[in-house]
């Protein structure tokens, strides 16, 4: 489920969910699901020196 909706998809595949959007992973299949996540972060500005 992405965003409310089902998403169907075959593996090996990789996934890119957008930022601010909910999401759940559902195993519907008979083999093993495994994941490998990479979660990013937009970069923040470094403190100032005052």
């Amino acid at each position: 489920m992405i965003d409310g909706g089902p998403q169907r998809f075959l593996g090996p595949c990789t996934l890119l969910i957008p930022p601010q959007l909910a999401f759940q992973l559902v195993n519907n299949g008979s083999a093993l699901l495994q994941l490998v996540w990479v979660f990013t972060l937009a970069p923040t500005p470094a403190p100032s020196a005052e």
